[in-house]
């Protein structure tokens, strides 16, 4: 996606995301049979969309290339965890 920074200028970000389900029999068939993996998706997106707009619009471009995948991966991870 192409952000904007702090700076106006357009940058892109690449997320990969992968979740697990709680390891209990309930959870399981609570996502399996209660939750549609579109919706499910759609949600997700959303989430990590507005989050990373938030996060890169408040730095400079400079910043943006210079940041690790780590320096933010607990933030936006106990974001997730809270929404889903």
């Amino acid at each position: 996606m192409a952000c904007p920074t702090f700076d106006n200028i357009f940058v892109d970000i690449d997320i990969s995301v992968c979740f697990t389900c709680r390891d209990d029999d309930q959870s399981i068939q609570n996502f399996v049979y209660n939750v549609s993996i579109n919706q499910m998706n759609e949600q997700l997106d959303a989430a990590i969309t507005e989050r990373i707009r938030v996060l890169v619009r408040g730095k400079t471009h400079l910043e943006i290339y210079n940041m690790s995948g780590s320096e933010h991966t607990h933030e936006m991870l106990s974001f997730l965890n809270g929404m889903f």
